[in-house]
């Protein structure tokens, strides 16, 4: 081998040996880094778990209230609508002759009052002719009953024990009482059609339609005007199904104060319940029947009316604001232990914001926890600077 070939193979070889040893350093200190952290994690000693220190009691703010007895009121509104409205017509045909002053839309009518008067002569003429028949036959019957007597007599002296009808002259007889029968009801009807020609007012009320006017011929049938009542009226009056629950049933009566425009008032009762909701709204509805007083000024059909009904009455309710009602209609309450009491509530009326609610138990007074509870539990201890 040439000296030169020697020299660089020696060259390569300590330049080997130097590249080894300067990477084997860190590598070393690597490792033994590795090693020092394990030994210190693995032989420091674990925590031991210790007892777990009971949450604060949360900080609540309370109202008392005490429980007493109450009778729920339920207030709801609706339109007074006459009971009776007549559509006057004529039973009789003939021309108008006389007008009533009073017979014009909105005036009041008296019961009895006359409206229309139709042509009477016709009618009157009528009477006097079933009159004159009627006393015809009449003498016609007076004149059979004495030939009925002397036939009688007439057989009796003939000594005969039986006689046939025919010689007693009793078809003759049934003939006249029939014909006094007929002529009698001709004049009764003479005498209708008469009075049916005066039309007059059937009950006190108002007129609201007028379809006819002086000189008019009417048709028998033909339709004259109507009149309403405004003396008896009728309230429909709707109510959740809620509100009905608070209510008496019907049979035993609900008392309703019905209050007018200018403070006017009226109690009554709650007559009847119709038997379907009403689809659009789903409320139902309790009508009432009321009589209106001769000197009532602000009630009237067509009046829009405020009404107060007395329901049951709750042994146990409480006045609270309105935000200390909880979801799903609860409460929550401070015990006699300091703890959370959550109870169930029912609503009963609202008044501004305020809430009247009935809840059960025995308890006197309560505490209502007015302030928020982020966790309510059951049985949590609670705390108020207030105790």
């Amino acid at each position: 081998m040439a000296p030169g070939s020697r020299a660089d193979k020696a060259s390569e070889n300590t330049a080997t040996t130097k590249g080894i040893k300067r990477y084997r350093l860190p590598a070393l200190l690597v490792i033994g880094g590795l090693s020092l952290s394990f030994i210190i994690v693995t032989g420091k000693p674990q925590p031991q778990a210790g007892p777990r220190e009971p949450a604060p009691a949360p900080r609540i703010d309370y109202i008392g209230v005490q429980a007493q007895p109450r009778p729920v009121e339920v207030t709801t509104q609706g339109t007074l609508e006459s009971r009776r409205e007549t559509l006057l017509t004529a039973q009789v045909s003939g021309a108008v002759t006389r007008v009533s002053e009073a017979f014009a839309r909105g005036q009041a009518v008296s019961q009895g009052e006359v409206l229309i008067q139709i042509d009477p002569r016709d009618y009157a003429i009528a009477v006097k002719e079933a009159e004159a028949q009627l006393a015809e036959s009449r003498q016609l019957l007076s004149v059979e009953l004495g030939r009925t007597r002397q036939a009688k007599r007439e057989w009796r002296d003939l000594g005969s024990p039986e006689a046939n009808d025919l010689f007693l002259r009793k078809p003759q007889l049934a003939s006249a009482e029939a014909a006094v029968a007929a002529a009698r009801a001709k004049l009764e009807r003479a005498q209708l059609n008469l009075e049916r020609a005066t039309i007059k007012a059937p009950f006190a009320g108002v007129v609201n339609a007028v379809n006819t006017q002086l000189g008019q011929y009417l048709p028998a049938g033909g339709q004259i005007g109507s009149v309403v009542d405004t003396r008896w009226l009728e309230l429909r009056l709707p109510v959740s199904s809620r509100e009905l629950a608070l209510l008496p049933p019907v049979g035993e009566g609900i008392n309703a104060i019905i209050r007018g425009a200018n403070g006017e008032q009226i109690n009554t009762r709650i007559t009847r319940l119709e038997a379907a909701a009403d689809p659009q709204s789903r409320f139902l509805y309790l009508v009432a029947d009321l009589q209106l007083p001769e000197q009532s000024t602000s009630l009237f059909a067509g009046q829009f009316v405020e009404a107060t009904l007395t329901g049951k009455l709750f042994a146990r309710t409480l006045r609270i604001p309105a935000d200390a009602l909880r979801a799903r209609d609860q409460l929550w309450l401070v015990d006699n232990n300091q703890r959370l009491a959550i109870t169930d509530a029912q609503v009963l009326a609202t008044d501004m914001d305020e809430l009247i609610v009935s809840v059960g138990g025995d308890a006197p007074a309560l505490k209502v926890i007015t302030s928020y509870i982020a966790r309510p539990l059951a049985g949590m201890p609670v705390h108020s600077e207030q105790d």
